[in-house]
């Protein structure tokens, strides 16, 4: 984004990094020093002892947890959608923030690996080290290990040379190891997860869910109850709150989907009251949506919603209509570059012999039933032109000559109120206001998400999905980047050139250059800022 009209601009990223790296520094400084808030854990590590393996483990878990205090905190914090969506559209100017959620997931996955698996793999792992010293082994059998009399807590896993472990320490080890050696790798591989994308996403929360637990279940971790726990909370409401209320709606329709080719199709949406000027809603460029088949009759098990970068009707300039099954699925038919009817049908309006080159309506702007009128408005000239020629009288079918007289306007209401119902190939018109292109990920099974939207039967089912949204990009900053240009270029004359936006994209990726194209083409039209 460019910083030139700021005095003062930092970037999200770098300042959350920073903000972590310093309280890590003195939550382990204080561990090592002071420890101003000690609880049962008074243990100090004596460098001079001969017992290397023991001060090891020692300052190894001193380390590790104050980190983890830290980063158990955060790592839930980074993942709570609804409070991060208002914070971006609230920043102040001088934060930089390309896509809040993107970033978010970068600093999630960094510090899901380096601040809290390596920790929790590698700390709990060297409670063994001690056997090199021949230590001695003692397992307990209870769930917990004894008290200390000298401390008044649980006896220390390595204690006067011997490593003492119960059933809880063996349970803990083995659970957490299978959570981050196990479960995180496999949702975050990247093959898994295009094979399995809901699999891998129940991956990743069952392993958050265990990790969660371990947080709060023992006395071993009694500063996360104090400092981690209001985060998870604050991510729990936050996820119920996503779920049930912010932003959903269960009445989205779909207007149309048409198959691009085997891999993509593009997906027509009707979202009511998606943008609400009186709650602070705005449309902003390239906005994600959070799209479930829930809705289907044909999909009602429970499944997570999944992310797409949509673009907006602006100016309800595309008027698309559903066409019917036969024909969306049909890629070379022509219906899918303008409105059309097809060829038997018109013949069984007006029992003309109509010839191939009568195939095309071209008025991209129509609604179908308008298209309907017209080209039947149309046809009867052309019959009763046909008929004068032939010196024939005017049947009762035929249109008065008076309709030719009527404004457009006139047409046009004489058009939206035209039943189709006589015309077996047309559906009723419904006009979309979000889409977005999706790359269909094929299953043999039918049960992926995207290959199930583009089989499913959405004439002879309740086709309503669930949405949510919408949530903020790293799109946004187009218009941001755009308007900073246009006062650029207020204030100097020369600096014509300097702000230029290069948009890139391929695949489904392309949706985010249709919605700018769409609100530029807006902009010309209703902003006498923008006419070019």
């Amino acid at each position: 984004m460019n910083c030139s009209r700021h005095e003062f601009a930092v970037r999200y990223k770098y300042l959350f990094w920073c903000m972590m790296v310093v309280l890590m520094a003195l939550f382990v400084i204080d561990r090592f020093t002071c420890n101003v808030w000690p609880m049962h854990f008074k243990h100090t590590v004596n460098l001079a002892e001969d017992d290397w393996s023991a001060v090891i483990y020692f300052g190894a878990g001193f380390l590790a947890g104050r980190i983890l205090v830290i980063s158990s905190s955060f790592i839930w914090l980074l993942q709570c959608r609804c409070f991060w969506n208002w914070c971006f559209e609230h920043k102040p100017h001088w934060l930089l923030v390309d896509d809040i959620m993107q970033e978010n997931n970068e600093i999630h996955y960094v510090m899901g690996w380096l601040c809290i698996g390596v920790p929790m793999v590698t700390h709990p792992w060297l409670v063994f080290l001690p056997l090199l010293q021949s230590y001695q082994f003692v397992l307990f059998t209870t769930w917990w290990r004894p008290i200390d009399p000298n401390t008044q807590f649980y006896l220390e896993n390595i204690h006067h040379h011997s490593i003492n472990v119960s059933v809880n320490d063996l349970y803990a080890l083995l659970i957490t190891t299978f959570a981050f050696l196990v479960l995180f790798p496999l949702s975050m591989w990247k093959r898994f997860r295009h094979a399995h994308w809901d699999l891998a996403h129940y991956a990743h929360i069952w392993g958050a869910i265990i990790y969660g637990i371990e947080l709060v279940r023992t006395p071993f971790t009694a500063h996360c109850w104090f400092i981690s726990t209001p985060f998870i909370f604050m991510y729990i409401v936050d996820r119920i709150y996503g779920i049930y209320a912010y932003r959903k709606c269960t009445q989205t329709a779909i207007v149309a989907r048409y198959d691009i080719d085997k891999d993509y199709m593009l997906l027509l949406l009707r979202i009511p009251s998606i943008y609400n000027p009186n709650k602070n809603i705005q449309r902003e460029i390239g906005d994600v949506f959070y799209l479930n088949t829930s809705g289907l009759q044909s999909c009602k098990r429970w499944r997570p919603a999944h992310p797409f970068t949509t673009f907006y009707n602006h100016g309800n300039y595309i008027n698309m209509t559903e066409f019917t099954k036969s024909l969306r699925t049909a890629l070379g038919d022509t219906s899918h570059k303008f409105p059309v009817l097809t060829l038997d049908t018109r013949k069984s309006v007006t029992n003309l012999e109509l010839s191939p080159q009568e195939l095309y309506c071209l008025d991209r702007t129509q609604s179908q039933s308008a298209t309907l009128e017209r080209w039947k408005l149309k046809m009867m000239q052309m019959k009763r032109h046909k008929q004068r020629h032939q010196h024939q009288p005017l049947q009762d079918d035929d249109v008065d000559p008076s309709s030719e007289q009527k404004t457009e306007e006139e047409k046009h209401g004489s058009m939206k109120q035209c039943p189709t119902t006589d015309i077996n190939e047309m559906e009723t018109e419904m006009e979309w206001n979000v889409g977005c292109i999706i790359h269909v990920h094929h299953r043999a099974d039918m049960r992926g998400f995207t290959s199930h939207l583009q089989s499913c039967d959405l004439e002879h089912e309740d086709n309503a999905l669930i949405t949510y949204g919408p949530y903020r990009s790293s799109f946004a900053n187009i218009v941001t980047e755009l308007i900073e240009y246009r006062l650029d270029q207020t204030v100097n004359e020369n600096a014509f050139g300097q702000g230029s936006i290069v948009l890139i994209a391929t695949g489904a990726g392309v949706a985010y250059i249709i919605e700018f194209v769409l609100w530029l083409r807006h902009k010309f039209a209703t902003d006498a800022d923008y006419a070019l």
